[in-house]
């Protein structure tokens, strides 16, 4: 199968208001495989890296669309982890019943209980 052909497919299901946010990670996944190759671990954690400094770059300018833009390549180099979605669901679900400090900038911790 052609790059060509491998694009217009992911554009199809990604651009499909019936694909859900599941399949679209996994989409994206087999597309960053199929144009990339497989992808190594470590190598994709480099990756993201030069990315979100890319996006940290850009934020200082504000939520700018440029910001906007650079953390989706960061989400895109990070759907290449197989499972990703379901991770991030099974961890929202522990997260539901975690209890937070909030620190007032926008961001907290969970504080530590047995288990993590």
């Amino acid at each position: 199968m052609t790059n060509k052909v491998i694009h217009e497919i992911t554009k199809t299901l990604i651009n499909s208001p019936t694909t859900s946010t599941s399949e679209v990670f996994e989409a994206l996944r087999i597309w960053g495989e199929s144009i990339f190759g497989p992808g190594e671990p470590t190598r994709l954690i480099e990756r993201a890296q030069e990315e979100m400094q890319e996006l940290k770059d850009a934020v200082y300018e504000g939520w700018t669309d440029k910001a906007v833009e650079e953390a989706a390549d960061v989400v895109i180099i990070l759907t290449r982890v197989p499972g990703l979605w379901d991770a991030i669901v099974q961890k929202m679900n522990k997260n539901f019943d975690r209890e937070w400090v909030v620190r007032g900038d926008g961001t907290g911790y969970h504080i530590a209980q047995d288990g993590g």
